[in-house]
C-alpha cells in the first residue's frame, strides 16, 4: 500500500476529512455527555469507555496517515461511522433516551457521512447501526414496557432510518449528476480544443499558398505591414526581396502545368532552406514569391539572394524536369528606397524588372535613374538641377494621367532593343537617361492638350511637337548630359525622313534616337487612350513590322521584334499593372 501513502507531506482530502470528523464527535460526544450529565463520570466505566473511544480515535488517526486511501474504502466508512453512532448511542442512553439532545447527533453524523459521497448501500448500512443503536440507548435509559408506550419512540427511530436513507438517495443523485456534469465538461473542453485546432488549421490553410506550401499573398500583404512597422519603431532596416522564375510561363507551356507546379515546388523549398528563420516566404502570385528579410540592408539580403538563387540552379534538374530552371531576385530596402509597403514592393518589382532586362538568373538591388544620376553626376553638376529634374519628371506624371509610368516602360524596351543590338555598356547607360528624360519637355504642353478626350486638332498636334526642343532645353544646362541631348531631340524622326522636329533621315538620325523611336512607338499603341482602346500585342508587333524602313530603322525594329519574341512577358502592360498602376500613353 505504499502508493497510498502520503506524497509530499500531504494527506488526501477525503483521509483529512475522517480524521477531523473522527475527533471533532469523539469530543463533542465527551464535552456534552459531561454537561447534560455530570454524575455519570461518578460511574467507574464511564471514563474507561471513553478512554477506549480516544484509543480508537488514536488507532483510526493513525491508520490514515500511513494509509489515506483507507478513506475511499467504503468498509472503512460503515466502520467509523458505526462507531461514531454507538458513541452517541451511549451519550444518549446517559443523557434521557429518546429525550436527549444529543439525539440531534445522529443526523449530524448522517450529514457529515454524506459530504464522504458514499453510496446508497453504505449508507443504508451505516442508517441501520444509528436505528440500532437509538434502539438499544432508549431501552438502557427507560424500562422495556415503557418503550412500547414511549409516543415518540417508534416515529422518531423509523424518521431516523427514513433519513439516513433520504440523505444517501439524494447524496448518490447529486455525485451521479455531477459525475455527468464533469463528462460534459470534459466532452465540451475536449469540443473546444478539437475547434480551436480546427480553427487554427483553417487560419494556416487561410494563409497557406495549396501549391507550394508557403505563405500565400493574402499572409503577405498583412505580415509586410507588420514587420515595417517594426523596423520603423525600432529603426532597422527591412529587405523585400522579389524573386521570378525565369521563362516559366513558356516551360510551363511546353511541360505541362503538374511538372510546372513541381518546378515552383522546388523553388519554394530551395527559398526555405536558404534564408534566415526570422524570414518569411510567400508566394506572391504566378510564378513570383516575395521574401521579407527582417534587419537586413542590401549587403545582407545580396548575399541570401545570392545563395537562394546557387540553391535553384543547383535543383532545378532534381525536379523531374531537365535543368535550366533559374531564377531572377531584384531587392528593395527600407529606409533606403522606400518609406511605405506599396513603395517598397514596387521598388524591388522594379529592381526585379531591371534584371530581367539585361539578363536573367541574376540579383538586381533597387536604384532609380535620378539616383544614379546624382551618384554619377552629382560631383561635376549642381544638385539643384538634379532635384529640378526629378521634381519636372514627378509633376509631368501627376499633370498626364495618361503618360504616368510611360518613361519607365519606355526605359525597359529600349534596353530590350539595345541588348539585342549589342551595344556597349557607355551607349545602354545613355539609352537609359534619354529614355527616361524623352517626354521631359511636356511640362511646357498645357493639361488640356495632355489630357484631352479625343483626337488632336493640327494646331494641337504642332504644338505637342514642340515638346522635343523643350526637353532639349531644360537638359541642357547639366552638362553631362550633352550625350543624350540629340536623342531626345531626335526621338519622334521617321526613317523616311518624314519625322520632327529636323526631318531626317536614315542614319543621319542618331542610332539611339532610332531605338528610342520603336520603344516610344510600341508603348504609345500598347496604352490606352481616351478616344481608342490599346492595341493588343499581336496587333502592335504588326504595326513594327509594317512600319519597317518607312517610320522604323528596319534594323532596329527586326532587333524588337526578335527580343519580344524572346521576352513576351516584358511587353505586357499588365506585367506589373497590379503593382505599378501604369497604364499610360505618350502622345506621338
Amino acid at each position: 500500500m505504499a502508493g497510498d501513502k502520503r506524497r509530499g507531506g500531504a494527506l488526501r482530502p477525503g483521509a483529512a476529512a475522517a480524521i477531523w470528523r473522527r475527533w471533532v464527535f469523539t469530543l463533542l460526544a465527551s464535552l456534552l455527555l459531561y454537561l447534560l450529565n455530570p454524575r455519570a463520570w461518578s460511574l467507574g466505566w464511564i471514563p474507561g469507555l471513553h478512554a477506549a473511544y480516544l484509543g480508537l480515535a488514536f488507532v483510526e488517526t493513525g491508520a490514515l496517515l500511513f494509509f489515506p486511501g483507507l478513506a475511499d474504502r467504503p468498509g472503512f466508512f460503515v466502520a467509523t461511522n458505526s462507531l461514531s453512532l454507538a458513541q452517541v448511542g451511549v451519550a444518549v442512553a446517559l443523557t434521557g433516551g429518546p429525550k436527549s439532545p444529543l439525539v440531534l447527533l445522529y443526523p449530524l453524523i448522517m450529514v457529515s457521512g454524506i459530504l464522504a459521497g458514499p453510496h446508497p448501500r453504505e449508507m443504508f448500512l451505516v442508517g441501520a447501526v444509528g436505528f440500532a443503536t437509538f434502539a438499544v440507548a432508549s431501552w438502557a435509559s427507560l424500562r422495556p414496557e415503557a418503550l412500547v408506550d414511549h409516543p415518540a419512540f417508534l416515529a422518531e427511530a423509523v424518521l431516523m432510518f427514513l433519513f439516513s436513507i433520504s440523505l444517501a438517495i439524494v447524496a448518490n443523485v447529486i455525485a451521479e449528476k455531477n459525475v455527468r456534469l464533469e463528462c460534459s465538461n470534459r466532452a465540451l473542453e475536449k469540443f473546444a480544443a478539437g475547434l480551436k485546432a480546427t480553427n487554427e488549421k483553417l487560419e494556416r490553410l487561410s494563409f497557406t499558398d495549396g501549391v507550394t506550401g508557403v505563405y500565400n499573398y493574402r499572409y503577405f500583404q498583412l505580415r509586410l505591414r507588420e514587420e515595417l512597422s517594426r523596423a520603423r519603431r525600432y529603426r532597422l532596416p527591412l529587405a523585400l526581396m522579389m524573386v521570378d522564375v525565369d521563362s516559366f510561363k513558356r516551360y510551363n507551356d511546353s511541360h505541362g502545368h503538374p511538372i510546372g507546379d513541381r518546378v515552383l515546388q522546388a523553388v519554394a523549398a530551395a527559398l526555405k532552406e536558404n534564408v534566415r528563420e526570422l524570414d518569411t516566404v510567400c508566394r506572391y502570385g504566378g510564378d513570383e514569391f516575395a521574401v521579407i528579410l527582417n534587419d537586413a540592408g542590401a549587403e545582407t539580403a545580396t548575399a541570401i539572394a545570392e545563395r537562394v538563387r546557387g540553391a535553384v540552379e543547383r535543383c532545378a534538374g532534381l525536379v523531374g524536369a531537365p535543368p535550366g530552371i533559374t531564377v531572377s531576385l531584384g531587392i528593395a530596402i527600407y529606409p533606403d528606397n522606400a518609406e511605405s509597403a506599396e513603395e517598397l514592393v514596387k521598388r524591388a518589382d522594379e529592381a526585379l524588372y531591371r534584371i530581367k532586362l539585361s539578363r536573367r538568373n541574376a540579383v538586381q538591388v533597387y536604384s532609380s535613374v535620378i539616383e544614379d544620376l546624382r551618384s554619377e553626376l552629382g560631383e561635376v553638376e549642381s544638385p539643384t538641377l538634379l532635384n529640378t529634374l526629378q521634381t519636372l519628371i514627378t509633376v509631368i506624371n501627376a499633370r498626364d494621367r495618361y503618360t504616368y509610368g510611360h518613361s519607365e516602360r519606355v526605359m525597359r524596351y529600349a534596353l530590350l532593343i539595345g541588348q539585342q543590338l549589342g551595344l556597349k555598356p557607355e551607349d545602354l547607360r545613355l539609352l537609359r537617361y534619354a529614355a527616361f528624360l524623352h517626354d521631359i519637355g511636356k511640362i511646357e504642353i498645357g493639361r488640356d492638350i495632355l489630357n484631352k478626350r479625343g483626337p488632336l486638332t493640327e494646331e494641337e498636334r504642332n504644338i505637342i511637337k514642340h515638346h522635343t526642343l523643350y526637353g532639349v532645353q531644360i537638359i541642357e544646362p547639366i552638362h553631362s548630359l550633352e550625350k543624350i541631348l540629340r536623342i531626345v531631340l531626335h526621338h519622334h524622326e521617321r526613317f523616311d525622313g518624314r519625322g520632327y522636329p529636323a526631318g531626317l533621315a536614315g542614319e543621319d538620325i542618331p542610332l539611339l534616337a532610332r531605338v528610342l523611336a520603336v520603344a516610344d512607338a510600341f508603348d504609345a499603341m500598347r496604352s490606352h487612350r481616351p478616344y481608342r482602346e490599346a492595341m493588343s500585342l499581336e496587333q502592335a508587333l504588326e504595326e513594327i513590322r509594317r512600319g519597317r524602313g518607312s517610320q522604323f530603322d528596319p534594323v532596329v525594329a527586326e532587333a524588337f521584334l526578335a527580343a519580344a519574341s524572346e521576352h513576351q512577358e516584358l511587353c505586357e502592360p499588365d506585367w506589373r499593372e497590379n503593382r505599378f498602376a501604369v497604364l499610360g500613353a505618350c502622345r506621338p
